[in-house]
């Protein structure tokens, strides 16, 4: 249901823009996106990665998720530190889809 809401959270973030700040990075993307509409989910998104990713981490994600070739590269990689990072983004999509809905 979440993912139909907003086209998954990698579409929340698509369409951020470059100037967003290392604090609250996730809710700011999210309320720069035009498939979403409400501020609760923009804030639940927040919360879920503020407990789930490093503020680094959702810097990150804010940033590479702009380009999906680099995302893929990253879920794809052999890096030991990218299937770590990898793994958590995964835990936060599925919290988030639970929790935002």
């Amino acid at each position: 249901m979440f993912a139909s809401k907003i086209g998954a959270v990698g579409a929340i973030l698509l369409l951020c823009s470059p100037s967003i700040s290392y604090s609250e990075a996730l809710k700011k993307a999210c309320m720069e996106a035009k498939q979403i509409k409400s501020s609760r989910v923009c804030q639940c998104l927040q919360k879920t990665a503020d407990q789930t990713l490093t503020r680094s981490e959702q810097f990150r994600v804010v940033t590479f998720l702009k380009n999906p070739d680099i995302s893929q590269a990253v879920k794809a990689s052999e890096r030991r530190t990218d299937k770590i990072f990898w793994s958590k983004f995964s835990r936060f999509g599925r919290l988030a889809e639970r929790r935002c809905s």
